[in-house]
């Protein structure tokens, strides 16, 4: 089956909502705080260790500070913190 809107053909829920990388964060964010599972497995996943404590995360986009720039997505945990750089392709940045 196909899902067309505005004439496009949608292949994902990025086709709907954006592609460009703040799009991309803000949905992860948003899935990381509509889904219990997803916000347990990604710890889990990156550490190997099992994580329950979803009721006390924070999930936080786009938050900047001063003299430091800003940071795409943070979630804190109750004893780790994890903070991603969002990069949309395959290009890596460069130093500037």
């Amino acid at each position: 089956m196909k899902l067309i809107c505005a004439g496009r053909e949608v292949r994902t829920v990025f086709d709907l909502l954006g592609n460009r990388e703040n799009d991309m964060t803000f949905s992860l964010g948003w899935g990381l705080a509509n889904s219990e599972h997803f916000l347990a497995a990604l710890p889990r996943d990156l550490t190997g260790r099992p994580w329950n404590g979803v009721g006390r995360s924070v999930v936080r986009l786009q938050t900047g500070r001063a003299e430091h720039g800003i940071t795409d997505a943070e979630i804190d945990l109750d004893n780790i913190s994890i903070i991603f750089e969002a990069k949309r392709g395959a290009e890596l940045p460069g130093a500037a």
